[in-house]
């Protein structure tokens, strides 16, 4: 996938301390390049992103470092000084489903899962919570976090959360034609939009306590335990 202009960015598969701190390297590198036009963000294979990893290769960083760097993150997107665009590619989980909903304009294909288990896990989409609210209504976040299932990237431009549903095969020509018509404005004018548009100390604010209650409920080794078979063993909350 290339768009002309603009920085691409694959998204790691779990967000492990070591994933995400190339990952936000990278997202630094593009938004520091003084011409860029914009930011594609982009999964591999069948997913776009699984979420928070327990028991990542580094054990020396706590879940409330993992977290406030993952809130960070996410703060940095949606205030990025260029347009971003999500490719959905596959299943996006969690904070996966948090990444997506930071970009402007996400675009998934309609073989695309998306899921939000972490009240069947015994903890809260706390972090993403604040992302979901600008694109979902606080009604629709509840229901997704409840029922805890995945749901189809039509079920989610239903909700808000996706803006384009397209054909596997179609997605990158799709990524290129948002590219195109978001890339038009300037970057000091869209730098100027965020600013005017988001209230970034209340969203920090936000983003930032809900790091702390995650990682809070997960030092519990019960839901550490569910998590890791979740995402390592494909065992649902009710299987375990």
């Amino acid at each position: 996938m290339t768009t002309v202009g603009w920085s691409h960015i694959q998204v790691p598969r779990v967000l492990n301390w070591d994933g995400l701190e190339q990952f936000t390297a990278d997202v630094q590198s593009a938004i520091a390049l003084p011409h860029a036009s914009g930011m594609v963000l982009a999964g591999r294979d069948d997913v776009f992103c699984l979420g928070l990893e327990v028991g990542g290769s580094d054990i020396s960083h706590s879940w409330r470092d993992a977290a406030e760097h993952f809130a960070a993150l996410l703060e940095m997107i949606l205030t990025a000084p260029m347009p971003t665009i999500a490719a959905v590619n596959g299943r996006a989980v969690g904070g996966g489903v948090g990444l997506a909903a930071s970009c402007d304009c996400v675009i998934a294909v309609e073989t695309a899962v998306f899921a939000l288990p972490e009240l069947l896990l015994g903890f809260f989409p706390a972090m993403v919570l604040p992302v979901l609210e600008r694109r979902v209504t606080l009604q629709r976040v509840r229901l997704r976090a409840l029922l805890g299932e995945g749901f189809s990237a039509a079920i989610a431009a239903g909700d808000g959360l996706v803006d384009e549903v397209v054909n596997p095969a179609t997605l990158d020509v799709s990524v290129r034609r948002a590219a195109r018509s978001l890339g038009r404005a300037r970057r000091e004018t869209v730098a100027a939009w965020r600013r005017y548009s988001v209230d970034a100390s209340a969203l920090a604010a936000r983003l930032h306590q809900g790091a702390a209650d995650t990682a809070a409920r997960l030092q519990d080794p019960v839901i550490a335990r569910r998590l890791r078979n979740f995402q390592e063993e494909g065992i649902a909350p009710w299987q375990d």
